[in-house]
């Protein structure tokens, strides 16, 4: 018998993990966030950014869906 096998992150096609995040946090989930709860990931974003050299691809769809829904410049 077969085991099954858990698909990693890095086996993910960068756009399909965008697309993924992109209809996980729709606007209406974000609009029904606090403010406050945004900002704090908005803050971790840039903490890992500027930490770390290359930003693992679930930071990078996590960014590209916050760019696309106005909270990042």
């Amino acid at each position: 018998m077969e085991k099954p096998t858990q698909q990693t992150s890095e086996d993910r096609n960068p756009a399909d993990l965008d697309n993924i995040f992109m209809d996980l946090f729709t606007p209406e989930f974000l609009a029904n966030l606090p403010p406050e709860q945004i900002k704090t990931v908005v803050n971790n974003l840039k903490l890992v950014e500027s930490s770390s050299g290359t930003l693992p691809p679930e930071w990078l769809a996590l960014r590209n869906v916050l760019q696309n829904r106005g909270f990042l410049e």
